[in-house]
């Protein structure tokens, strides 16, 4: 049985048209990796004994992302050897100076203060 071009036509209309329908409620997901998986895949990148293309074959993920976590990986090392009593000590340096700057403005306070009592009541508070 053959078919003409007209009803040739009409199936492939009917088949575009049911692609069309499934296809619109498909969503896709995002992947998440664990923390784990992207220090691994990292550090084999790191390591250089494997191309981007040869990791993202093993691995399952685009080389993009690889590259990604490479460089983070690369730029948070160095928090790891981080010396927590020096961080401490600029903490304390912040809080100084801070301390320092709400005194300068409580003084400018009591001294706006000293001058508005003496205007009202015309003498000087009794501190």
């Amino acid at each position: 049985m053959m078919f003409s071009e007209f009803s040739f036509s009409i199936i492939l209309i009917f088949i575009r048209e049911i692609l069309e329908k499934k296809c619109k409620g498909v969503v896709t997901m995002r992947k998440h990796y664990s923390s784990e998986f992207k220090a691994k895949v990292a550090l084999e990148a790191v390591r250089g004994a494997m191309t981007l293309s040869e990791l993202s074959q093993k691995f399952e993920v685009h080389p993009n992302m690889i590259s990604n976590w490479k460089s983070q990986f690369l730029k948070d090392v160095p928090k790891i050897f981080v010396d927590k009593r020096r961080k401490e000590n600029k903490s304390k340096e912040v809080n100084v100076d801070d301390l320092y700057k709400q005194i300068g403005v409580l003084q400018v306070e009591k001294e706006f203060l000293r001058k508005k009592y003496k205007q009202i009541f015309g003498k000087e508070p009794d501190l």
